[in-house]
């Protein structure tokens, strides 16, 4: 009986084996259910399911990709998160006067999405509203204001979904106007004295 039992122990561990394997493999389940993805979230099969309380957290860049026929199933106190990402922004010139126009491109945006300037905490309008293509860029002209201080001021592009991107931009000091008053000089008088003829003009009569 001893060999018998011997046998069936060595037969019965590749089972044991994968049945612990099944259990550690559920009990994973629940963790990955609030766990951040990695970038990209395809769901194979056509639906993404989080358990009640469970959340699927997508970071900047990452997306969650549903086939056709497919869904995202959120129950309550669930949720799907996708956190706002970092854009590029590239001035030119990134040195230039107060009152002269700026060139603003930007990359790593939404598609498609309504962008606001801004030159340090205040507005910045461009020539046209901003509005990215469908690759997130955009190209936009502002004029800096000419009352502005000279040194550096960082510019910035939100679009309507959070993505921010910003640059430093160096403002030199704004050409000077002309001041004080103009002042007409008359020019001096001619010198010196006019002296008239002296003496005594005398009258003489003709000879017979």
């Amino acid at each position: 009986m001893s060999s018998i039992t011997g046998k069936n122990r060595k037969l019965l561990i590749p089972y044991l084996l994968v049945a612990g394997f099944a259990i550690a493999s559920l009990a994973m389940v629940a963790p990955l259910a609030s766990a951040q993805t990695t970038g990209n979230e395809t769901a194979t099969t056509g639906n993404v399911t989080v358990p009640p309380g469970g959340n699927v957290t997508v970071p900047p860049g990452g997306n969650v990709t549903v086939p056709p026929g497919g869904n995202v199933t959120v129950p309550p106190g669930g949720n799907v998160t996708v956190l706002p990402g970092n854009a590029t922004l590239t001035l030119t010139p990134s040195s230039i006067n107060a009152g002269e126009k700026l060139t603003i491109t930007g990359s790593g945006y939404g598609n498609t999405q309504n962008a606001t300037l801004m030159i340090d905490s205040d507005t910045l309008d461009p020539d046209v509203p901003i509005q990215t293509d469908a690759n997130g860029t955009f190209t936009a002209n502002a004029t800096i204001p000419a009352e502005i201080t000279s040194g550096s001021h960082t510019i910035s592009a939100t679009d309507a979904t959070g993505i921010k991107g910003s640059a430093t931009l160096m403002v030199n000091e704004a050409a000077a106007a002309p001041s004080g008053n103009a002042t007409l000089t008359a020019p001096p008088p001619p010198s010196g004295n006019a002296t008239a003829p002296t003496g005594n003009a005398t009258a003489q009569e003709p000879t017979p």
